[in-house]
């Protein structure tokens, strides 16, 4: 994904007889902070000169006390001494019963690595 935006006036930028067309834009690329871009009726000509400008302070981030970090390789590491794809061979599985057992089994690894 290239992240362009293309940013334009709210307003048309050039002016002629019966009509009015947005000729003026700017094309931005990874550039993540605030911006306005505006039409100015300051001259006395058919196209208005265009104001396009960046405010270069974002909001400082709070922390989220709540938020999660997982370590994945240590994820990973108690999945794959834990659990084994071989138990799960769709022919050891003949019941509705075996079926709930395999979910169960899968389902209480799984919180157990998240647990670690």
């Amino acid at each position: 994904m290239l992240n362009l935006y293309i940013a334009y006036p709210d307003s048309p930028t050039r002016f002629g007889i019966n009509s009015s067309n947005t000729l003026d834009f700017a094309i931005i690329r990874n550039f993540y902070y605030p911006f306005t871009i505006n039409s100015l009726n300051d001259l006395s000509s058919d196209h208005n000169p265009v104001l396009l400008n960046f405010t270069l302070k974002l909001n400082k981030e709070t922390s989220n006390p709540r938020a999660v970090h997982t370590n994945w390789p240590q994820f990973s590491k108690y999945l794959n001494s834990n659990f084994s794809l071989l138990n799960y061979h769709p022919n050891t599985i003949n019941t509705a019963n075996d079926i709930d057992q395999k979910i169960t089994e899968f389902t209480e690894t799984v919180r157990a690595a998240h647990s670690q």
